[in-house]
């Protein structure tokens, strides 16, 4: 049976399942490898090169709001599309006001 190492995630498969989850090995380039273990933390094991996940993404919410002084966007949209390029994620700017990205 394959378990998502995300924390919080509940995905699950095993090969005898009709579900269609795709699953990634941890990076292999070990400079990637050790940005993955700082950003996925566990305290129950340690990322290996054999833990498997499903997609790793990076939202940004409430980007509809970025332009009101009383709430300044705290990280640039350019930083967070680097540092999710730099561990192989994916990041999506969101707005449930605005329906963008739901």
């Amino acid at each position: 049976m394959l378990t998502c190492f995300i924390p919080g995630c509940k995905s699950v498969s095993d090969k005898a399942s009709s579900s269609k989850i795709h699953y990634f090995q941890s990076p292999q380039e070990k400079s990637v490898f050790a940005k993955w273990k700082r950003a996925i933390p566990r305290r129950n094991r340690q990322l290996s090169s054999k833990s498997r996940n499903c997609k790793i993404y990076i939202c940004a919410t409430k980007v509809d709001t970025e332009d009101i002084d009383s709430n300044p966007r705290q990280i640039s949209k350019e930083t967070a599309t680097k540092y999710a390029q730099g561990i192989q994620a994916k990041y999506i700017e969101t707005s449930s006001k605005t329906g963008e990205n739901v």
